[in-house]
């Protein structure tokens, strides 16, 4: 099973298999931010990618949210506890992702349990927006 079939909760039961599919898009894309792998997340973004942070950090881009990733933590990952799947179009499908975060800061705090929902917006199977919430302070 993986993990799209496993989190996704809500979604058409009509339009399930795409729902599976743009759920797997996007645990992949964080997958591959998670690894900062530029150019494979590259290939999953669409035009005019601009992730959008909790208090006020958004970003112009993939590079610069990369960028600012770096100077603040070794690593961050994702734990999904659930995933929701909406669609507002024939090739338009919204993402939310729920879960927890776990990581390890530069300074070395480590970062565990922590809250966050993700949203996604995905047109033609490429990830054009991003919103990120959570609880780190």
């Amino acid at each position: 099973m993986t993990d799209a079939e496993a989190a996704v909760v809500a979604c058409d039961p009509s339009r399930r298999a795409e729902g599976l599919e743009a759920a797997a898009r996007a645990i992949d894309f964080l997958r591959t931010t998670e690894a900062r792998d530029m150019a494979e997340a590259r290939r999953r973004i669409g035009p005019g990618f601009a992730p959008r942070f909790p208090r006020g950090r958004n970003y112009d881009s993939l590079d610069t949210w990369l960028a600012a990733s770096r100077q603040a933590y070794k690593f961050m990952g994702k734990k999904f506890a659930r995933i929701d799947v909406a669609f507002t179009g024939p090739a338009t499908a919204v993402v939310y992702c729920y879960g927890t975060l776990h990581g390890e800061y530069l300074d070395g705090r480590v970062v565990d349990g922590v809250r966050f929902i993700d949203r996604f917006e995905i047109r033609n199977g490429l990830i054009c927006e991003q919103d990120v919430w959570n609880d780190l302070v």
